[in-house]
């Protein structure tokens, strides 16, 4: 029987086991068989399988939702191993798989699509950090991060690197890392993609990602084809004993490590195939005491022993190398060793961790090629004063390995490494101790070969006095500081070669769906698996240091502190989805980000809606649209109004419903929901219009045209643009620019991308004058300009300083 909306959802609980297992929704309200969610696994033996009723709703006279049971069947389905997102029980070992009710399929699609993390998976997979777009650099490594269910007992992925489209690497790793030879890629675009499969079939993929590589480098001499391979610890070619030394300790990438708490050593079964001159390099940290852990490396072959070398293992996870070595095809084994343990009681204990080891091969061939080099930013004669940057792309036939400005002809030592890294170079200019006058600029860049190539040069004019006007340069960083998170080395770059209405175009038009963007939240999954009141902020953190278009990330986290919800009367989860439909809108019009603020269980549960019928109405949500979402508390409206507002909005409300999928409490969540019979249809008057009495087919337009409404009045606009100018410009806002906002508002139905274009051009926005960080902000941007990666650090922070994300309980 169906209530508020939804019917019954059934869960399906075994063996009294404290949660359900799977769940079902009913279809109608007539009887009927139907499917009670994904099969189980069931052993041998007798088995208790209990119906739950999940979601029981009931509200006096007016409605009541019950479930009427008639029989239980179970129809046993092919024997197959299946990828299940049930919680780990005793009954979900091997055995018997059972559809409960009329299941029509076998085992669920191994193949696991959840790109925005709204569902509980056993398996994800990242790259570390996005790569669309970038420039090859010639050899370069890809480096990915897994997370998977229960990894004290299941084996790590084996990850597969597809160039193109075809497979072209595998390792079994947690933590990934390719370097893949430039013969892998053609002249032009290449898309690389990281594929991950678990034992038991499922897999999970990252976003394709597409990378250029110069025809100019690509058409060079290319060296014969080198072979690097990594050998994690989870590696099958491991000689098992390794697997009794697996640790968590110390926090290794690869979810654990091979612990040497006395002397002892491992052995790696190299491929038999695998020959020629290759670099040995180990992934190793050890604990200091009275000296480093020292890590040996042999080379057995038969009875044979060849020491290759040693590496002392001093400070945190880094790769050393060990020595080179001489492979010839056939058996062979490379020993790890640690032989210089040392204990005193009270006083420190030496031991040694180890992640991965690396052979890197030696070039065959000399490379006689030298890089390409092509100097973007500045033009020639571009003026300058006090700072500035350069911009360049570099890449090669083989490998490159680093680059330096030089400035009037002479080298400056200032560098960037390169090896194996892909996308842009940028150098500061720093010129306040410059002579005023001309001079060049130019990059020289290097491959590992020692060939050079110096770019042409650029000429530039450094003024003596500040202009009158902020240059390219200034204006750059203030477009980078006000609508994105601070002027890091892409952006930068990006918005000196694009220039500033192409960049600020490219970014708020592009989607979530975005392939630089949905890496960056793939990699945040990776991370922050769960949708808990901890993970959900620090995710979105995550994503905000990673994401590759902040403009369009930085407008969402301002739409979610506008429309906020307090994560700790949401619950982490629904909160999450909230996040997510405001991510996939971006910069849109007002009315729809109004929308999907009202259709959000997030919001309808932290404000009370979901409990708001006629005869018994909850004002909570209709004073806080009028008040903090559309007219501002001095917007015109009445104590009338939120009542009036209230009684539209009794029956729109969030259900209780079933995924039909999964088990436990996050398996029942709220969904939105309108039930007309909860619904309040009487004649009112709202803001001085007279809302007529509807029929039941017209009661759910009604309450859509009470949003509208808000959403378009004038009393709107000049709040909106008030807010977003003391957002983006300062507080409190030029009253110039509000006027100016407040029209493009209204002339475009409050379009939110004009409006941004537009407060972008006005003068205001350019003499804005000081402007104070919000922490979120501030913290961000410190993590972005200097790569460092520290969501958990950042939540810490925001914690301390009272703002902690979506941790605030007042509306």
């Amino acid at each position: 029987r169906r209530a508020q909306g939804a019917l019954p959802t059934v869960g399906i609980v075994v063996d009294g086991a404290n949660q359900s297992t799977t769940n079902g929704r009913l279809l109608q309200e007539k009887w009927h068989r139907f499917a009670a969610g994904v099969p189980i696994r069931l052993e041998a033996g007798e088995r208790l399988i209990t119906p739950y009723f999940a979601n029981d709703f009931y509200v006096a006279g007016k409605v009541d939702r019950n479930l009427y049971l008639d029989r239980i069947e179970l129809a046993r389905l092919a024997d197959a191993p299946a990828y299940d997102t049930a919680p780990t029980t005793g009954m979900m070992a091997a055995g018997p798989v059972m559809g409960m009710g009329m299941a029509s399929s076998g085992v669920t699609d191994s193949v696991i699509d959840d790109p925005y993390g709204l569902s509980n998976v056993p398996l994800r997979i990242g790259f570390v950090r996005p790569l669309d777009g970038n420039i090859l650099p010639g050899l370069f490594e890809v480096e990915g991060r897994c997370w998977w269910d229960d990894a004290g007992r299941v084996p790590a992925p084996v990850v597969t690197l597809m160039i193109n489209g075809s497979p072209a690497l595998t390792q079994r790793a947690g933590a990934p890392r390719f370097w893949v030879d430039p013969s892998h890629f053609k002249a032009g675009a290449n898309r690389i993609q990281l594929v991950a499969t678990l034992d038991s079939g499922a897999t999970a993929r990252t976003p394709v990602q597409t990378l250029h590589w110069p025809a100019a480098a690509a058409g060079g001499d290319r060296p014969p084809v080198r072979r690097h391979r990594r050998f994690s610890i989870h590696d099958d070619r491991w000689e098992p004993a390794i697997r009794q030394r697996l640790r968590t300790e110390h926090n290794p990438k690869e979810r654990r490590a091979a612990a040497f708490p006395s002397n002892g050593e491992a052995v790696l079964n190299l491929p038999e195939q695998l020959a020629g001159t290759f670099r040995v390099l180990l992934n190793v940290r050890g604990d200091d005491f009275d000296g480093p852990a020292v890590a040996t490396v042999t080379l057995r072959r038969g009875d044979e022993v060849t020491p290759v070398g040693t590496v002392a293992a001093r400070g945190w996870w880094t790769d050393r190398q060990a020595g080179t070595v001489e492979l010839a095809a056939g058996p062979k084994q490379l020993v790890v060793g640690f032989e210089n343990d040392k204990y005193e009681k009270g006083k420190g204990d030496r031991n040694l961790w180890l992640q991965a080891v690396m052979l890197a091969q030696e070039p065959v061939v000399a490379d006689r090629t030298p890089p390409v080099v092509h100097v973007q930013y500045p033009p020639d004669g571009r003026r300058m004063f006090g700072a500035d940057a350069l911009v360049a792309e570099a890449s090669d036939n083989a490998s490159l390995a680093s680059a330096e400005l030089i400035f009037d002809g002479m080298q400056t030592e200032m560098t960037v490494n390169l090896n194996l890294r892909p996308g842009r170079i940028v150098f500061p200019l720093l010129l306040r101790n410059a002579e005023p006058g001309e001079h060049t600029v130019a990059v020289r860049v290097t491959d590992v070969a020692g060939n050079s190539t110096l770019s042409a040069s650029r000429a530039i004019v450094v003024i003596d006095a500040a202009p009158a006007e902020w240059g390219t340069y200034d204006r750059a960083v203030h477009l980078l500081n006000r609508f994105g998170f601070g002027p890091d080395a892409d952006e930068l770059a990006a918005i000196l070669t694009m220039g500033e209405t192409a960049w600020l175009t490219d970014r708020l038009n592009r989607p979530l769906e975005d392939p630089g963007d949905l890496a960056a939240m793939a990699a945040a999954f990776t991370y922050f698996v769960n949708r808990n009141n901890y993970e959900v902020p620090r995710r979105v953190i995550a994503h905000a240091l990673l994401t590759p278009n902040p403009v369009r990330t930085r407008f969402v986290l301002w739409a979610q502190n506008h429309f906020s919800t307090w994560i700790r009367k949401t619950a982490g989860d629904r909160k999450w989805r909230e996040h997510v439909a405001f991510s996939r809108l971006g910069a849109a019009p007002f009315d729809q980000l109004l929308f999907t603020s009202a259709e959000s269980p997030a919001m309808l549960v932290y404000l009370d809606q979901q409990g708001s019928y006629t005869g018994r109405i909850n004002e909570n949500y209709a004073r806080e649209i009028m008040e903090l979402h559309t007219l501002g508390v001095n917007g015109g409206y009445s104590q009338q109004d939120v009542t009036n507002l209230a009684s539209v909005l009794t029956g729109w409300t969030a259900a209780l419903q079933g995924d039909g999928r999964g088990g436990g409490r996050g398996a029942v969540r709220y969904t939105f929901r309108f039930d007309r019979r909860l619904n309040d249809a009487s004649a009112t008057r709202l803001l001085g219009l007279h809302l007529p009495a509807v029929p039941a087919e017209g009661q759910y337009d009604r309450v859509r045209f009470a949003f509208e409404m808000l959403a378009s009045h004038p009393n709107t606009a000049r709040f909106i643009s008030r807010k977003l100018a003391e957002h983006y410009v300062r507080a409190p806002a030029p009253d110039e620019l509000v006027d100016d906002l407040t029209g493009v508002f209204l002339e475009t139905g409050g379009d939110m991308k004009a409006v941004l274009f537009a407060m972008a051009d006005h003068p205001a926005f350019w003499d804005s004058g000081e402007r104070i960080a919000q922490p979120l902000e501030y913290a961000v941007r410190q993590c972005r300009v200097t790569r460092n990666f520290q969501p958990w650090q950042i939540g810490d922070y925001l914690q301390r300083s009272g703002t902690g994300l979506f941790d605030c309980a007042t509306p």
